[in-house]
């Protein structure tokens, strides 16, 4: 239920009573923002199926030329997250969000004057610390398109101000998410692939017979004046176009003032329907439909402001042979014409007001009659005829198959009110006269012939039908949620007030964020609802088309107590599932995600120059409180521009000068120093490695090669105006800044016992300098296989060859 305005429903039908607000549109409808998001957020997880939106992708990406890039290896992301961010007709705007949730990304730095890249940066995505793809739509540069199979989609690649936090500064979070946003533009291109990039709605049901088919439609939000009311969270809008009627000049407003706001007090949904739709497209059409043999009518709307409709054209009536008694009697064929100007006494109308619709059809014409007495020439003459049809009908709100519709019901307070007059021209009624011919014959004889026309109209008329299932505009939005419309009202146009999926806004699960909770292995998690409700009933189930084996863990039905699987109960790095709460009709639903660790980090390890910083995102499975200290050097700080979907984001913060080197530390503090940022949720932690260059590693670099019992690496350099060379190694000195093992003339050989992690770090000093000359390596084995991290360091190679060929050529 909508609780954010204070505006009444007398004030809502008075403000809509004064001038008519439908823009151009034949359907206007509008939720409240609030309830909206929360259904988009509960139908995600309805659906969410733990598939990826697009296939794993392998990239690089050019952050800047000739200096740093990204590598992103079978990075994938999860479906799309929908909100509208607020309520603003001038501005409206809306976020899709999507997670990282698996991947690898590899950040390579080429420092000035060298020609190799080396690795300064790793970050593994999971689905608690993956970053987010964040951005806008503008929604009034956005429009909505119907399929023919009744799909309500939009383009994502229409998307601004993309960001992906998986990098540090502003500069690198854009220019990750210009990478997205030129990925999807290019299966845009693809008309084969378009539908990939399809962001789906709702499904529209196209009933058969249903007047209701939209085709396009634009969505944005909208805040109450503030002059006038609380506005609160707001409603989201959409105008939309039917098929059938002309939106050819419909513009939704630009300001939050020229639109009345549609939701007053205890309404969360409001469908408003022009009236120039029902009374042209359904009921006049009925008409219009009539055989075009006798029958050329075209109704237009006569009055705005009395929502009047006036039919053009004209009707034929056929010729009437009417033998007398001695006598030939003819009334010829005759054309009603409608006037081209209203005429109270000669037209035929449609009226709406109040709900009621009245037809009221009162004409006259004037037809050709013509005598032929026995042994007599033809008498000419004329016959005026008069007739008035009046029908009443009413709309109201009927249930029909469980859903209330607008249906059209006769209202007449006696039978239809109809009667036809004839006015004999002078020489008609004088030949009646002197022949004997009886008047009253003639009319009742006739009759017959003019309701072999009229009594099509009549019939047409007297049964007009109106069925219209305004419920199903949700599904423009919303894939499986209604409307539940218990109020019909016509202020000018007509409106249909109710509720937004009911069963998805009763309550809400706690503890959750944004819908999903993380829990480890094995352990026990105790969900309840918000507000707190009796009597629910708790259940867990896999994900919508999960196939395999693994176990969904156990939800005590009464109390919500979950209990994880085991570890050994489930593959992979983790297992999602669904938790619902039901009580009776109303549902809510959190996905869960199984895991097997407690804490992540993203990025794992970094280098970081003096004076700078690097964002780091952490989760923890449960949701707990975590905290972030630096073991070195730097400081943390508030991130300016936090990750939406992550736990927690902060920026280190690299200290602007490091102490001088002293006897007693370590040699490799001399040219690398290491900070620590230790995450910690009281009882488990995880560790990102910080590496701070101290020294500039100038023209040296490290080669890595396989060999005989695995990587070893040798120690090169460019001196002045000569070839490369390698390094002697009675000049070299080798360190290990991050592992457990220890390096011996560059052959790494790890520590028996104590495994390294997913990266070690080395570094070659070059002794016997006048300055500090050495290089290090971030080796990402087994973060990467070694053959990947050969590869790689190959193509780098070949690249800088082919480059120095190229040079040399010149």
């Amino acid at each position: 239920m909508n609780n954010s305005t204070n505006q009444s429903l007398e004030k809502l039908l008075e403000e809509l009573g004064t001038a008519r607000k439908n823009f151009g549109y034949p359907v206007i409808v509008a939720f409240d923002r609030k309830a909206s998001n929360n259904v988009l957020k509960q139908e995600f997880i309805e659906r969410y199926s733990g598939g990826l939106f697009i296939a794993p992708m392998n990239s690089e990406v050019d952050i800047e030329a000739g200096i740093s890039y990204h590598q992103l290896e079978r990075f994938s992301l999860d479906e799309p997250r929908l909100s509208f961010e607020n309520a603003d007709l001038s501005g409206s705007k809306a976020v899709l969000m999507m997670r990282a949730v698996q991947g690898k990304q590899i950040q390579l730095s080429q420092p000035i004057g060298s020609t190799r890249r080396r690795v300064t940066r790793l970050a593994e995505a999971t689905p608690i610390n993956g970053p987010s793809l964040v951005y806008d739509i503008e929604l009034k540069s956005l429009k909505g398109e119907v399929s023919q199979e009744g799909r309500a989609y939009f383009n994502l690649a229409a998307g601004k101000n993309y960001a992906f936090y998986g990098g540090s500064t502003q500069y690198e979070l854009d220019k990750l998410g210009e990478h997205f946003k030129k990925y999807f533009e290019g299966y845009d291109e693809t008309p084969g692939d378009r539908d990939i990039i399809e962001y789906t709605l709702g499904q529209i049901a196209h009933v058969q017979g249903s007047p209701l088919k939209p085709n396009k439609f634009a969505i944005r939000t909208h805040g109450a004046s503030k002059n006038t009311i609380q506005s609160g969270d707001g409603a989201v809008v959409l105008f939309v176009e039917l098929e059938g009627f002309n939106s050819e000049n419909a513009a939704p407003p630009d300001e939050n003032k020229k639109l009345p706001y549609l939701l007053p007090n205890g309404y969360s949904a409001n469908v408003l329907v022009n009236t120039d739709f029902l009374a042209l497209n359904i009921i006049a059409a009925q008409i219009e439909a009539l055989p075009e043999n006798r029958f050329q009518l075209k109704f237009k709307l006569e009055n705005a402001e009395k929502l009047e409709y006036r039919a053009e054209g004209n009707i034929i009536f056929q010729e009437a042979p009417l033998p007398q008694p001695g006598s030939q009697l003819y009334i010829n064929e005759v054309t009603w014409i409608a006037p081209k100007e209203n005429d109270a006494n000669n037209g035929l109308t449609l009226e709406f007001i109040n709900n009621r619709l009245t037809v009221n059809f009162t004409g006259h014409m004037q037809a050709d009659v013509r005598v032929k007495p026995k042994d007599r020439d033809w008498i000419q003459g004329t016959v005026t005829l008069k007739w008035r049809i009046l029908i009443k009908y009413k709309v109201e709100l009927v249930e029909i198959d469980g859903n209330r519709k607008m249906v059209l019901i006769d209202d007449s307070d006696h039978d239809v009110e109809f009667n036809l007059n004839y006015e004999w021209s002078r020489e008609i009624e004088a030949a009646f006269d002197v022949f004997l011919i009886s008047t009253k014959r003639v009319e009742t004889e006739y009759l017959s012939y003019f309701h072999a026309t009229f009594s099509r109209l009549r019939d047409a008329l007297t049964n007009l039908h109106l069925e219209v299932e305004t419920f199903i505009m949700s599904s423009l939005l919303f894939r499986n949620s209604q409307i539940a419309i218990d109020s019909l009202h016509q202020p000018n146009d007509f409106i249909t007030l109710g509720q937004l999926a009911e069963d998805l806004n009763k309550f809400s699960i706690t503890p959750s964020e944004n819908g999903e909770i993380s829990v480890l292995a094995n352990e026990k998690i105790f969900f309840k609802t918000k507000p707190y409700l009796q009597d629910v009933k708790w259940s867990v189930r896999h994900l919508p088309d999960y196939t395999g084996d693994d176990l969904k863990g156990e939800i005590n039905e009464n109390t919500g107590e979950y209990t994880a699987p085991a570890a050994d109960k489930f593959k992979g790095s983790h297992i999602k599932v669904m938790v619902s709460a039901q009580k009776g009709t109303h549902i809510s639903h959190v996905l869960v995600s199984v895991l097997r660790t407690t804490i992540h980090v993203y990025p794992s390890i970094a280098s970081v120059n003096i004076g700078s910083y690097a964002e780091i995102i952490a989760g923890e499975i449960n949701g707990k409180n975590i905290s972030m200290k630096v073991e070195g050097l730097g400081e943390l700080a508030d991130s300016s521009r936090p990750d939406p979907l992550a736990q927690a984001t902060q920026k280190y913060l690299a200290p602007k000068q490091v102490p001088e080197w002293e006897e007693g530390m370590p040699i490799v503090d001399k040219v690398l120093r290491l900070d620590k940022v230790v995450v910690s949720n009281g009882t488990a932690t995880n560790t990102v490695h910080i590496l701070l260059p101290v020294a500039m590693d100038g023209p040296y670099w490290l080669k890595p090669k396989q060999g005989q019992a695995g990587l070893e690496f040798e120690f090169w350099r460019k001196p002045s105006g000569k070839p490369e060379e390698q390094v002697a190694k009675e000049e070299t000195s080798w360190h290990v800044r991050v592992g457990n093992g220890t390096i011996d003339d560059g052959v790494y050989t790890p520590h028996p016992s104590r495994p390294d992690g997913e990266y070690i770090v080395i570094v070659a000093i070059h002794e016997d300098q006048i300055i500090d000359l050495y290089a290090s390596m971030i080796v990402p084995i087994p973060f990467v296989s070694a053959e990947k991290f050969l590869a790689l360091y190959a193509s780098v190679e070949a690249s800088d060859n082919s480059r120095r060929a190229r040079i040399n050529r010149k």
